[in-house]
């Protein structure tokens, strides 16, 4: 697979721009793109070279966090993969088989471009709605799944106000509501096919995400949401693995969930 050919087909698809996933396996110099590549190097300024060193640095600082709860010798599936980055690093743990999963039809083909460009055969990349996807799997199906910075789509209003309490629950409005079942549904897949799940998720208080670069990191509020949640589902296990400064791929909290 040449470098050229995924190039082309970023540009091909509209909004590939705003792939905020590093691309695995290669760095690309803008003297490379121009000795290599029939295009005007400029036109992937924006969308790959600033998606480089910097991105990956962050991604990979990320996965440090992560790593040592995902088992060898795994089953695991990538929730919502994007371009596949955060499945190939999953892929360097020994013995790991994982598939990517997401149904933006722009996305999967760079993933399976970069797949075969790095020559890898314990990757598997579908494009599905990944609930769908997953109901056809026996429960247990897999030994871990990440679902990193999913959950806040479906949340959305829910966690832009975050409950403290369970007055404060009984008083949300009916779009948190909505918002909120639709993250148990999603919850109680995730814990019914796999022995152990890592989400991250983007809280916040007040009407405001956690976003801000000078933020205080200890003053996520989620021990009432995370002990709600534990309430309802009865979980093994729980490790929460606190948010971190902005030289992470998200500041945001990660959760460890064994079913």
């Amino acid at each position: 697979m040449e470098l050229e050919k995924i190039l082309f087909k970023l540009l091909s698809l509209k909004g590939a721009s705003s792939l905020y996933q590093p691309l695995y396996g290669f760095t690309i110099s803008e003297p490379q793109l121009n000795q290599d590549v029939s295009l005007n190097a400029k036109s992937f300024e924006a969308m790959v070279m600033r998606n480089m060193t910097a991105k990956i640095e962050k991604f990979n600082n990320r996965f440090e966090l992560i790593k040592n709860f995902i088992p060898v010798n795994s089953n695991c599936l990538d929730y919502g993969c994007n371009i596949g980055y955060n499945a190939f690093l999953i892929s360097e743990i020994e013995g790991v088989s994982v598939t990517g999963v997401d149904k933006d039809k722009k996305t999967i083909p760079i993933a399976e471009l970069l797949l075969e460009y790095n020559s890898l055969e314990n990757i598997n990349f579908v494009r599905d709605d990944c609930s769908k996807y997953l109901e056809w799997k026996e429960d247990g199906f897999y030994d871990c799944i990440i679902c990193l910075l999913v959950g806040h789509h479906i949340l959305n209003a829910f966690s832009r106000n975050l409950p403290q309490s369970y007055s404060e629950l009984d008083s949300i409005s009916d779009e948190s509501k909505k918002c909120l079942k639709l993250f148990f549904d999603l919850i109680s897949i995730l814990k019914k096919k796999s022995k152990r799940f890592i989400i991250q998720l983007r809280l916040g208080v007040n009407g405001k995400h956690f976003t801000e670069k000078k933020m205080d990191y200890s003053s996520y509020k989620d021990d009432f949401f995370i002990d709600y949640l534990n309430d309802y589902f009865s979980f093994s296990n729980i490790i929460r693995v606190p948010a971190t400064p902005y030289s992470y791929a998200s500041p945001h909290p990660l959760y460890i969930f064994d079913s």
